[in-house]
């Protein structure tokens, strides 16, 4: 059995059908392509219910699907994905490998992303935590890290290296 976790694949088929229950899906068949299951198979079904349409046709998007037909599957062998892969039990009560989500390879999943002007702003408030461990200086606060690279005992703790002339390292100094 597949294990649990993420394995990069690539789609080698796709069909429609439908449930037991009547309702459209897709399967699409993958195979692993590298790690511990390369070689194996796997089949991943999407479904067309209000809630699940929208994330089935990114999936397939995803995979490389071209057309804008769902009856031509065209392109859907054409991108390698990265499958999250979960254990569940089945109708018999078989623990069995499922595909629960397709995302791109190097592709990740965040409910609450920041937007480029978050990060922007996010990444200059850290600066001087960044800098202060890469070039072994005392972070704003004096404190410095335990480790390699830290001061004598009683040597006194440089300014961040991003702080402007005259600054004596208080929180109330720092550029944002």
């Amino acid at each position: 059995m597949i294990s649990a976790g993420r394995h990069k694949a690539k789609a080698i088929e796709a069909a429609l059908g439908r449930t037991n229950g009547g309702a459209p899906q897709v399967a699409v068949g993958f195979q692993i392509v590298d790690g511990p299951h390369a070689g194996e198979l796997i089949t991943w079904y999407g479904y067309f219910s209000e809630l699940t349409q929208e994330a089935t046709i990114k999936a397939l998007r995803t995979c490389g699907w071209k057309s804008d037909s769902l009856a031509n599957l065209v392109g859907v062998d054409e991108n390698e994905v990265s499958l999250v892969v979960e254990h569940e039990k089945d109708e018999k009560g078989e623990l069995r490998a499922k595909v629960r989500w397709v995302n791109s390879v190097g592709g990740i999943a965040m409910k609450n992303r920041m937007s480029q002007n978050e990060a922007d702003a996010f990444a200059a408030q850290m600066m001087g935590l960044v800098l202060s461990q890469k070039q072994g200086a005392a972070p704003a606060g004096g404190m410095r890290p335990a480790g390699p690279g830290t001061a004598r005992p009683g040597a006194p703790a440089r300014p961040p290296a991003y702080a402007p002339a005259g600054a004596t390292g208080t929180d109330d100094e720092i550029p944002f």
